[in-house]
């Protein structure tokens, strides 16, 4: 809990300093570092006062386990419904994440919530990520440490005859093996 307090503080500190009544965050690395989800479809809307979760009805059961100091509500199919919820909870102006945001997206939320101000943030949510707490440091040496494990295992491998696949493959069974989740798809390079 403690984790995602200081990370939603320095939101809330963001939303006050910008005279803003709320941000949205559409960026899922944002997302999971804010309340801790890992799924594929999910946005979070932050105001003063709450943290509310959005996603669709495939989610609904893992958010639930996943998520900390957050409300999680469905809405919608894939398309997540913020305009409406903005609107439903009365905002006047919002900030989003215009890196993220795709235009179809941020045109079905203009539509969504006419008259509400929308206020790109750029990458101002994402700098929240970039200051690590003890906790964090420790969680990444521990990764560190694993993928070494897990490489020193698969080092035989890298010999002539032996495909970028194959070893991508071993790898990514050496981390699983150790109980670790990938954070993104292995790549393997070789060759002259």
């Amino acid at each position: 809990m403690e984790f995602y307090t200081a990370a939603h503080l320095k939101l809330r500190e963001s939303i006050h300093q910008q005279g803003l009544d709320g941000v949205l965050v559409t960026d899922l690395a944002n997302v999971r570092r804010l309340c801790g989800f890992t799924g594929s479809n999910g946005a979070l809307l932050f105001t003063k006062d709450d943290a509310i979760f959005l996603t669709d009805s495939r989610y609904k059961t893992q958010a639930l386990s996943e998520t900390s100091d957050v409300e999680v509500r469905e809405g919608g199919g894939k398309k997540l419904p913020y305009g409406a919820l903005v609107k439903d909870l009365g905002l006047k102006r919002v900030g989003y994440e215009g890196d993220d945001l795709r235009c179809s997206a941020y045109r079905a939320l203009k539509e969504e919530a006419s008259g509400v101000e929308f206020s790109d943030l750029g990458p101002a949510i994402s700098r929240i990520r970039e200051c690590k707490t003890p906790n964090e440091i420790g969680k990444m040496r521990a990764a560190s440490l694993l993928a070494e494990e897990a490489l020193s295992e698969v080092k035989n491998l890298f010999v002539a005859g032996v495909t970028e696949f194959e070893v991508a493959k071993a790898f990514q069974v050496a981390v699983i093996n150790r109980g670790a989740r990938l954070a993104f798809d292995v790549i393997v390079a070789g060759g002259p």
